[in-house]
């Protein structure tokens, strides 16, 4: 396992690029602070995105696929990202530390392969129109 410190320039760029190879993939979000422990608060949820403002100074974290299975978690004053990595070059998780000294944990689990002959998963349906008729 490698952990890479993500510099502070790059935190847009890297997170765009990061959702995009990875949207979808099992995440497990934790928040890790010295006044509250270890809490989860999302568990095994599609990753949606995770974004950066330009200037890095918010991070937020979109979980969920569904509206009833949906989080958006905020990071407030994100000082430091890292990158967890597997021996094979699979990411593992991305840790947000915060300037009051929590932390922000995703862990990842690559999705499972899809068997040959596995029927893709059905489509959304098609939005349906509201105006009048």
């Amino acid at each position: 396992m490698r952990t890479r410190l993500i510099p502070h320039a790059e935190w847009y760029y890297f997170f765009e690029r990061f959702t995009r190879s990875h949207a979808g993939w099992p995440t497990t979000l934790w928040l890790l602070s010295p006044r509250i422990g270890a809490q989860v608060e999302a568990r095994e949820l599609p990753l949606e995105g995770i974004v950066s403002d330009p200037l890095a100074t918010s991070i937020s974290i979109l979980l969920g696929a569904t509206p009833d299975r949906n989080v958006e978690h905020p990071v407030a004053q994100p000082a430091k990202v890292w990158l967890d990595v597997a021996d094979d070059g699979r990411p593992t998780a991305i840790g947000i530390n915060s300037t009051d000294g929590s932390t922000t944990l995703l862990e990842f689990h690559a999705p499972a392969p899809r068997k040959a002959g596995e029927p893709l998963p059905p489509a959304d349906p098609p939005p349906q129109h509201a105006g009048p008729e």
